[in-house]
């Protein structure tokens, strides 16, 4: 057999082999936190590590029965904290893109738009929970959703903002022309023209905001204190205990809080496909 065919065959096996190794390295962790979960306490540490034992859900049972604080709270406060967050990022930076994709102001003045939200975003969030504490303490904000829509809005707005813009980078403008000359105006434009085309872009913007918001833990843990704002994050938090990790409650915690990040980024694989690729081509 010719040496070509047996190197193609080779890469082939090769590409294989790395998709093989970095699923494995991807899906084993969450494997083994599903795995725990699914244990009793007493078999989670045992030396050597059971494999093979009968499931049980009873820490998920105990979970939503109240028996490690109020889980089902957390997770009503982390899905409208989350989603009214990154709605607020799409509804405010879609115009700022827009506006900077169409050199609807001056080019100085975009370039210090564009790196002034690069600074805020590099900022780490550890660093803001002080000043942000201070303000909304001041405006009676403190732990409440409200607070944690508005400090989040310092990690996705500025994500957001650069994100949607290099989506409508790549729609060509010849597009916005023909639609001012059959009299459509500028807003029209936007929302009939543009939009509609760049929706494969915004819903990945949003499931990139959506995981940005949901894992976060500083701001959460500093801006509230009692239930009735605090996260998912916070509440696995509780887990870690001075003298001891419920490791079994904590895995359950942190597989239910993968479901609906999961189960939002399934409902809209095409259209994230499809904005992945966008970007990717420009």
């Amino acid at each position: 057999m010719p040496a070509r065919p047996w190197r193609r065959l080779l890469l082939r096996g090769l590409r294989r082999a790395t998709v093989v190794l970095v699923l494995l390295y991807t899906v084993t962790p969450i494997l083994w936190v599903v795995a725990i979960s699914l244990r009793d306490p007493v078999r989670t540490m045992t030396i050597p590590p059971e494999l093979l034992v009968r499931p049980t859900f009873h820490n998920y049972r105990d979970l939503f029965a109240g028996i490690w604080g109020n889980f089902a709270a957390y997770y009503v406060n982390t899905v409208i904290v989350c989603g009214s967050a990154v709605l607020l990022s799409l509804a405010v930076g879609m115009p700022a893109a827009f506006g900077l994709s169409r050199a609807m102001v001056r080019q100085r003045w975009a370039n210090v738009f564009l790196g002034t939200m690069t600074v805020i975003y590099a900022i780490p969030p550890i660093s803001l929970t002080i000043p942000f504490y201070d303000i909304f303490s001041s405006l009676g904000l403190f732990d409440t959703r409200t607070a944690l829509v508005l400090a989040y809005q310092s990690r996705v707005l500025p994500f957001a903002v650069w994100m949607m813009k290099t989506f409508f980078d790549e729609i060509p403008r010849e597009l916005d022309d023909a639609g001012m000359v059959d009299g459509l105006s500028r807003v029209q434009v936007a929302l009939h023209v543009v939009l509609p085309l760049s929706l494969p872009g915004i819903f990945a913007t949003a499931v990139f905001c959506l995981i940005l918001v949901w894992n976060d833990l500083p701001l959460a843990l500093v801006l509230t204190s009692t239930p009735q704002a605090q996260t998912l994050t916070v509440g696995i938090l509780a887990f870690v205990q001075e003298n001891v990790t419920l490791w079994n409650p904590m895995s359950a915690a942190a597989v239910v809080a993968l479901v609906p990040v999961i189960f939002f980024v399934l409902l809209i694989q095409r259209r994230l496909v499809q904005g992945f690729g966008s970007g990717l081509k420009g």
